[in-house]
């Protein structure tokens, strides 16, 4: 299955190339999966090999290092923090050291910036930071946000990596007293956008990349450069470590493991599936269900509607590999940033498109993530942790 990372993969190469357009949906199939594949080097190997195509990259990596120290350079702090997200676009990434002095300085020189902590927590999540740097940015946010399941999700995270029990089971309580799960996705993508459109795309990059796809509809345009360049960086670095709640709500009921945080997790999970703002934030909160053996048949249907939504959303243009219309891509992430919810913006694409939102009775839901295959290999792993101990 392609993750997030796969699909941030591609859209990186795709800036950097003259590859169409590919699907930006950020969940090509409704699994709570965080593996990550290989992305397709192909269109790499043609940069390379085709001398336009290689000017193209020329111009765009160029482009890439200009924007990150304009960013760098700038006098809102917060652009320093969104230089640390954005040097993945260009090869001449800064060492961890400058990207860890960047998030610092801004967090000092902005202190009341709401999205600021967000920012920094989204760079560790994809460097060896320490953990005593991440707790402190953890620790604003429990202070600032402490009613938000998504704060303490990062805070059971910590906790798990250290197999401090007691703390995971603190951090639990927190999630599931919590009104809200917002990991701020939304917020982090509309960041990012306003950087790619007040930091567009040379002329020059679309006067060569025009005479090569003048038959397509779904080729990278100057509208939709900002929006792909966001939501390859945003879905790339914007994401928790969903397993690890997974991990510590997974019920054996032959060693009794987890039994007591049954009714925390069953409260965390219903609240992922109906409030994340991500699709999959949602999928993981039915996988909590379904791994902490709290699910009841009103789950299982409320999955089948999400899964509904996601299949017919992923076939809207024939299949699942037909790339969408350049204004639809557009209009998902204007509805995504404008909601803060991926399932709201497509349920607005279906309503446009005159489709149902709700499955017919006779539908099957091959994606289930409470289908029979799934339980069964739930017990079997149950079964050989009990043969462990």
């Amino acid at each position: 299955m392609r993750s997030r990372i796969w699909i941030a993969a591609s859209l990186l190469a795709l800036l950097a190339s003259s590859a169409p357009l590919p699907s930006l949906a950020t969940e090509p199939a409704p699994v709570a999966s965080t593996s990550a594949s290989e992305p397709d080097s192909q269109s790499v190997d043609d940069a390379s090999s085709d001398p336009v195509a290689q000017h193209q990259s020329e111009i765009y990596r160029a482009y890439a290092k200009a924007t990150f120290n304009s960013l760098r350079t700038s006098s809102n702090p917060r652009d320093w923090a969104l230089a640390a997200l954005v040097n993945p676009l260009t090869d001449e990434v800064p060492s961890e050291q400058e990207q860890t002095a960047l998030i610092d300085r801004a967090l000092a020189a902005a202190p009341g910036d709401a999205i600021m902590p967000w920012i920094a927590l989204t760079v560790t999540h994809r460097s060896s930071r320490s953990d005593m740097n991440r707790d402190a940015i953890v620790q604003t946010l429990q202070h600032r946000e402490s009613d938000n399941a998504a704060v303490w999700m990062e805070t059971l995270t910590l906790a798990s990596k250290r197999k401090d029990k007691a703390a995971v089971d603190v951090a639990l309580t927190h999630m599931a007293t919590s009104v809200r799960n917002d990991e701020h996705f939304s917020d982090l993508l509309k960041a990012q956008l306003d950087v790619f459109k007040r930091y567009p795309l040379p002329d020059e990059y679309f006067a060569i990349l025009a005479p090569q796809n003048s038959g397509s509809s779904s080729t990278l345009s100057r509208e939709t450069a900002p929006y792909v360049a966001a939501m390859a960086v945003t879905a790339a670095f914007g994401l928790p470590a969903y397993q690890f709640l997974i991990q510590e709500c997974a019920a054996n009921p032959s060693t009794g493991e987890n039994g007591t945080r049954a009714v925390s997790c069953a409260t965390i999970g219903r609240r992922m599936v109906a409030h994340g703002t991500t699709m999959l934030a949602n999928r993981v909160g039915s996988t909590v269900l379904r791994r902490s053996r709290t699910f009841n048949d009103d789950d299982v249907q409320r999955a089948r509607t999400q899964d509904w939504i996601w299949q017919q959303k992923s076939t809207l243009y024939g299949s699942t590999t037909t790339e969408p219309p350049l204004e639809e891509i557009i209009a998902d992430i204007n509805n995504w940033i404008d909601t803060g919810s991926e399932i709201e913006s497509w349920r607005r694409a279906l309503v446009r498109a005159g489709k149902p939102l709700t499955p017919p009775a006779d539908w099957v839901d091959e994606n289930s993530p409470f289908s029979p295959e799934r339980l069964h290999n739930d017990q079997l792993a149950a079964d050989r942790a009990a043969q462990a101990h």
